[in-house]
């Protein structure tokens, strides 16, 4: 399986090149390892810009573009992230594991700024 993207809002402009828009994700059974593959090159033709995205049920989410998911092909990754307070020393956040059941996040909100002229 993989992510579910839902369009939630657009924000309109009147520049082509210049679009906004809201999606709501919700994440499936089996993360898989460097993130899920989010591909939104049917709404951004001439390539993404730029992503802001919120946190949700205690998950903080980074943004990688990486090998064909790059942000002028319109696609980028989603790394789920978490702060593990049992570990020995406290430190960065860690990727969530391989495979590990995240449908319980849904409603992840991804602002994306990019552009319908290719």
């Amino acid at each position: 399986m993989s992510a579910t993207v839902t369009k939630y809002h657009d924000i309109v402009t009147t520049f082509p090149e210049a679009v906004c828009r809201s999606f709501k994700i919700d994440l499936d059974d089996s993360y898989p390892t460097n993130g899920e593959a989010i591909d939104l090159s049917s709404y951004f033709p001439g390539g993404i810009k730029s992503v802001q995205v919120g946190g949700r049920a205690g998950y903080v989410f980074e943004v990688v573009e990486s090998g064909s998911n790059t942000f002028a092909s319109g696609k980028f990754l989603l790394k789920a992230m978490y702060a593990d307070y049992d570990a020995v020393a406290d430190g960065a956040l860690i990727e969530v594991a391989n495979e590990d059941d995240l449908s319980s996040v849904t409603d992840v909100l991804v602002t994306v700024w990019g552009s319908e002229v290719s």
